[in-house]
């Protein structure tokens, strides 16, 4: 709906505006839990910086993977107007890319200073959703993620993505951020009740997955990827979805070894 936003005289992009605020909100919400889940902050703030690296990274790569197809398809075009597609696929970003990216540098980190895998799901679960939270709501503004044509709803004007201006359309985008705000509000009750350590990360999985699978088919941009008419991030769903349920069926949580000392800060 506002692509940019006015800031002390600038004109600045709303989409990375709500993603630095929810990678603050996501950052404030673990390091005020970090006592009492006894993580040690210099390894919880190491750990948050690799984990933004990590998830852009992937988020990236699986935006490009999952336009291979379509980019051979018009191949014409690309080879045209080259300038345009590379900066067509530099501005997209997958979030289930990022999840994924983010897990395995903090899986690296946890291993390589053998901190416990447990406290750190615990820790980092409800933050997740937190932050993607205020993502969505940024891509609501900058008009990207759009909704299925309909009856109703919001008509974008501004949208760089052209074919989504000038007709009403589902507020996906809105959808899922309420949906993340319930997850995160779940996740941080169930983290005060008795459970097995660990656990609270495979719980946002299983709350998730199915919020994002369904959502998908009211999804009306087209640049997401399908395999026999399924779309990539409904894959992810299903398979993300059965992890965990698997980890949920653990007896005992994951752990790469015992924890060294709080409070010890680490060179990355």
């Amino acid at each position: 709906m506002h692509p940019f936003l006015s800031l002390f005289g600038r004109q600045i992009s709303s989409y990375g505006l709500m993603a630095v605020l929810g990678c603050a909100l996501a950052g404030v919400l673990v390091l005020l839990r970090c006592r009492r889940l006894a993580f040690p902050r210099a390894d919880a703030v190491n750990l948050f910086v690799l984990c933004i690296v990590g998830a852009l990274i992937g988020a990236k790569l699986t935006f490009l993977l999952t336009n291979i197809p379509r980019a051979v398809r018009h191949w014409t075009l690309v080879a045209a107007r080259p300038w345009d597609s590379f900066l067509a696929l530099s501005g997209g970003l997958v979030f289930y890319g990022g999840v994924i990216g983010g897990f395995l540098a903090a899986l690296w980190y946890l291993r390589r200073f053998r901190l416990p895998f447990a406290a750190a799901a615990d820790l980092f679960a409800p933050a997740i959703p937190a932050g993607h939270m205020l993502g969505r709501v940024g891509c609501f503004l900058g008009g990207c993620c759009y909704g299925a044509e309909a009856s109703w709803g919001p008509v974008f004007r501004h949208s760089p993505l052209l074919e989504a201006n000038g007709v009403p359309r589902l507020p996906v985008q809105l959808f899922e951020a309420a949906g993340n705000l319930l997850i995160c509000l779940v996740l941080l009750w169930y983290e005060r009740r008795p459970h097995v350590p660990g656990r609270t990360l495979a719980l946002y999985l299983l709350l998730y997955a199915p919020l994002r699978f369904a959502l998908e088919f009211f999804r009306g941009d087209a640049a997401r990827g399908f395999a026999f008419g399924v779309s990539t991030s409904q894959w992810i769903s299903v398979l993300l979805f059965a992890a965990g349920l698997l980890w949920l069926s653990r007896r005992a949580p994951v752990s790469p070894g015992p924890a060294e000392p709080a409070g010890v800060a680490r060179a990355l």
